[in-house]
Parts: structure tokens; C-alpha cells; sequence
């Protein structure tokens, strides 16, 4: 329910109270001159409106003030959930690093040598050699869908942990609203109506965010972002090892976020590949080390992205940023009426 529309039934006993002063005939004259009943209930909930802003104006701005140390926990929680989230990612692939030695000890075993030097003969082909790479890679190292899981469930964290944290900050808001005339915040008396007018607020505020209003009010499930976030970051890490991003968009309009995993997989097996060939004519290289850097990149990749393609730091950061501009904005609106505080948009 919209907050026009709570306010309307809040002003039930102002529309009364008119239409027995005006009578059936005063009703009738309004309609008469081009006035539905619907307009009149609108010029009344207007000034209901001014009314409790007038009445009100200190208590509420005292309020405003009051909360101050909410929003600032709240954004500094947030920060906490992002870091938090972040370091998983680390640590998915410190444990994946542990897979190396194993996987480049089977890099150089007689049958990957054997399968390299098979695919160079003219009636046969790499690909026998590249699937035997990319199945000890997965099994040592990760696979595809673990790499798509890791990202998925850092963001699936960091989305939950803004939900409680946006529900602890509005329990501990209310709580500050209690000390107040009931009079100044009507809507809000209710644990259930401060509640939807809070989801009602964000709503409305978020067409003045410019980022992606969908996640930034929940309108979607969570798996939803963190697929949505899962993509962006594989194309970041894809673009950085040289994919087009032409490829990396078509899988992500296949909506399969594992195509994208695969992709960026399918660049370290190749690169692995010419690894292990280029070991017949250089001792010195060393499989192992290769990997880790190859680890590196991809692990960078998704943290840090590209300068067009954000990775996870980023865009966390901007989902929390665009959070945080709702969550003041729709008080804001709650606490002191519309247009109290003039919109912000992400850089």
C-alpha cells in the first residue's frame, strides 16, 4: 500500500466530517462543476497532510535528527557484510590453490604427455587432451559451477545480511518514534504499518536511484541478484583474460551463468594446454606456478573486475551505496513528508 493510500484512510473522519458539511447538494454542486468525489478525498488527505507537517514540523524534525545514528550504524554494518563476503571469495580460492600441485603433477604424467603429443598427429586433434585438462582441473582445483557458486553465494550473504540489518535498524527506529505524540507519525503507530509504509517508501524512492531498482527494493528474489551479479562478474573476468564481451553477453542472455564459468575455465585449460606443450621444449617452466598465476588473475578479476566491467567489490559496494540512499530517503519521507530531503544518485 502506497503512502497516498494509507494517508487517504487515515483521513476518513476529515472526508466525513465534509461531506456533512457540505451536504448531498454541496457534493452535487462540486460535481457539477467538473469535481469527482475522488478529488475532493484527494484535497482533503492534502490537508490532513499539511495539517500533521504544521502541527507537527519540530517533533518531526527532532525525530530526523534523533535517528541520525541509525542510519549511520546501518551503513557501517553494511560495509561489515560487504568485507565479510569478499573474504569468502578469498578463501575459496586460497583452498583452491591447494589443489595445484596435485593437478600439475597429472599435467606432466605419462598420459597427459601422451594425449598432447597424440593431438599433434594429423589424424587426430587437441580435444581428447583439453577434456583430460579441463576434468583435473575441476577435480583439483574447481569446476565450473563452483566458481558460479562462490560468486552466488557471496551476494546471497551480503543481500541477507542487509535484510537484517534493515530490520534490526527499523525495530531500533521505532523504538526512537515511541517518545513522540502519537499525532506526528500516524502511519507508524503499528509494528505492521510501519512496516509496509517502510517497503512502500522504498519503492517509491528508488526510481531516484540511479542504479538497478529491482535489486535495490528486493523486488526480486535474492538467487535472482546474485545471478544477475554472478554474470557482470564473469564478464569482468572474462574481458580480463581476453574473451570478447560479445560472447560473454550472449551466454549471459542464455541466462545460464555457468556458461559463463565455463568460458572463463575453458581460457585457463588453454592456457594450461600450451603450458604443458611448451614443457616437451623448456624444462624451466614450471606447470605449478603458472597455475597459481592463472588463479591470480581470475581471482582478481572477480574482485577487482575491469575499468568498464565492475567485479564483486564494486558492485557490492554499489548495492550497498544504493541501499543506504533508499533506506535515508524512504525515512526521510516517512519522518518528514515528501520531498524533505532532495534526492542522490550513484556516481
Amino acid at each position: 500500500m502506497s503512502r497516498k493510500k494509507k494517508k487517504r484512510k487515515a483521513g476518513a473522519g476529515v472526508l466525513l466530517l465534509m461531506s456533512a458539511m457540505l451536504g448531498a447538494g454541496g457534493v452535487g454542486v462540486a460535481q457539477y462543476f467538473g469535481f469527482e468525489f475522488s478529488q475532493l478525498e484527494e484535497w482533503a488527505t492534502e490537508q490532513v497532510d499539511q495539517q500533521i507537517q504544521t502541527a507537527y514540523a519540530e517533533e518531526q524534525q527532532d525525530a530526523w535528527t534523533k535517528i541520525q545514528p541509525r542510519l549511520q550504524g546501518a551503513t557501517g554494518d553494511s560495509d561489515l557484510a560487504a568485507q565479510l563476503a569478499l573474504e569468502n571469495v578469498r578463501l575459496f580460492f586460497k583452498e583452491s590453490r591447494k589443489g595445484v600441485p596435485a593437478f600439475a603433477e597429472e599435467m606432466l604424467s605419462i598420459k597427459s604427455k601422451w594425449l598432447a603429443a597424440k593431438g599433434k598427429m594429423p589424424w587426430s586433434n587437441d580435444q581428447e587432451h583439453r577434456k583430460f585438462v579441463r576434468d583435473q582441473f575441476s577435480d583439483s582445483i574447481f569446476s565450473p559451477a563452483d566458481l558460479e557458486k562462490v560468486i552466488e553465494t557471496a551476494v546471497l550473504e551480503y543481500v541477507a545480511s542487509l535484510e537484517a540489518i534493515e530490520n534490526q535498524m527499523l525495530v531500533d527506529v521505532r523504538a526512537d518514534l515511541a517518545d513522540y505524540p502519537e499525532g506526528a507519525f500516524p502511519e507508524l503507530q503499528t509494528e505492521e504499518d510501519f512496516q509496509v509504509s517502510y517497503a512502500a517508501a522504498v519503492d517509491d524512492v528508488s526510481a531516484l536511484i540511479e542504479t538497478d531498482s529491482a535489486i535495490v527494493t528486493g523486488r526480486i528474489v535474492a538467487s535472482e541478484v546474485a545471478a544477475i551479479v554472478a554474470v557482470r562478474v564473469l564478464t569482468a573476468v572474462g574481458t580480463r583474460m581476453g574473451v570478447s564481451a560479445g560472447i560473454l553477453s550472449a551466454g549471459a542472455a542464455s541466462s545460464t551463468v555457468t556458461l559463463g564459468a565455463g568460458i572463463v575455465l575453458g581460457i585457463a585449460v588453454d592456457q594450461v594446454v600450451g603450458w604443458v606443450i611448451g614443457w616437451f621444449y623448456d624444462a624451466e617452466k614450471n606447470i605449478a606456478d603458472k597455475v597459481r598465476g592463472s588463479l591470480k588473475d581470475i581471482e582478481k578479476g572477480i574482485l577487482a573486475g575491469t575499468e568498464t566491467h565492475p567485479g564483486l567489490e564494486e558492485t557490492l559496494r554499489q548495492i550497498g551505496d544504493a541501499r543506504a540512499r533508499a533506506r535515508r530517503l524512504a525515512l526521510d519521507t516517512m519522518i518528514r513528508g515528501d520531498g524533505a530531503e532532495a534526492p542522490l544518485v550513484l556516481p
